[in-house]
């Protein structure tokens, strides 16, 4: 299919010279790469409730970190396609692909270590979605609003019952927006933070109108963030871009998300006593049905990566904890870890 193709026919047919388009390409990335990060930093910082000084310093130093990864990875696909057709004549298979994809890999080691793991969860989730499509598109997957709802609903309940139960799985997932606290059987146990029914219905609709704002300012930066200087020369687009159909919507899925799940947690325990993991599978599963709000295929497949991710850093760990055991010579450490480590197989199997 690429034979006898230049660069020109495959990546740049806008433009017969590289050098040319590299620039074109630096300047874009350099455009797109500091809106991207400047939403994402802006909003870390409105969501610290105490913005110190020398918070504000690393989070300059990191957004900078940030800019050059994301100008690097931008620039780098290209370059390295265009570089290995000059150098071996032609475009092959894995020269064309594979090989680019790796090198726009590289760039993540200039990424801080704190956004390291949100690039990695967010690539992965892309290709999972490019999977996905292609299925659809080929018939294999059908493409339905309500099948995507229902796979969302239970993968958020397996995301859900994890997050409750695994203190590892806690710490390994840093990007959902909202994470239940972990379970206790402690009968005295306060739920939510008060223990009156009606009082504690009030605290959960607070909560949830909390998170319905923050994803409604969160979209709403979006929309004013790239436009802003389009805004400073026409002021009337600001209130069509404040007031939106799509910050409304997400606002809707956040907000009632986290109401239906929280309310589902505090009935089964007034009606059970205590908490339970099992409490939280449920209302993880009933909570995915606000997903109909705000339909998106990468909403949909975030639960399903996150759990390969916690089930993943599971693994790693296991693994990490034989070697140390085979190195101290525990015989009893390496059966368990064994033991564990094969557990851990069978449900990536499964999964």
């Amino acid at each position: 299919m690429a034979e006898g193709k230049t660069c020109r026919d495959i990546i740049h047919p806008m433009d017969t010279n590289c050098w040319n388009m590299w620039l074109k390409m630096y300047m874009g990335t350099m455009k797109g790469s500091f809106k991207f990060f400047l939403i994402i930093y802006a909003m870390q910082c409105l969501i610290k409730k105490r913005c110190t000084k020398k918070y504000f310093k690393e989070q300059m130093i990191f957004f900078a970190r940030s800019y050059i990864y994301g100008i690097s990875m931008g620039t780098t696909f290209s370059v390295t396609i265009c570089l290995t057709r000059r150098i071996l004549g032609k475009f092959y298979y894995y020269t064309a692909v594979a090989v680019p994809g790796f090198f726009t890999g590289l760039p993540i080691f200039m990424e801080n270590s704190s956004m390291k793991k949100l690039n990695t969860i967010l690539f992965f989730n892309m290709a999972l979605e490019t999977v996905v499509r292609i299925l659809r598109r080929d018939g294999v997957l059908i493409r339905s609003t309500k099948v995507d709802t229902a796979f969302f609903m239970l993968t958020n309940a397996v995301f859900m019952y994890l997050l409750s139960a695994n203190q590892l799985a806690r710490k390994a997932t840093l990007i959902w927006f909202f994470n239940p606290r972990q379970s206790k059987t402690n009968t005295n146990q306060v739920v939510n933070g008060c223990c009156e029914k009606n009082q504690c219905r009030k605290h959960i609709l607070q909560d949830s109108l909390k998170y319905f704002a923050f994803a409604y300012g969160f979209q709403a930066m979006k929309s004013l963030l790239p436009r802003i200087l389009t805004l400073l020369r026409k002021p009337r687009q600001l209130v069509s871009a404040l007031f939106n159909k799509k910050g409304f919507l997400f606002g809707s899925f956040i907000g009632s998300y986290v109401l239906i799940y929280k309310l589902v947690c505090r009935e089964l325990f007034a009606l059970k006593g205590r908490n339970e993991h099992s409490h939280h599978l449920l209302a993880g599963l009933l909570a995915g049905i606000s997903y109909s709000f705000k339909p998106n295929l990468a909403i949909a497949l975030m639960p399903a990566t996150l759990i390969l991710q916690v089930e993943w850093s599971s693994l790693i760990t296991g693994v990490y904890q034989f070697l140390m055991n085979v190195w101290k010579g525990d015989a009893r450490g390496n059966a368990d870890a064994v033991t564990g480590g094969m557990q851990l197989i069978c449900v990536h199997a499964v999964v």
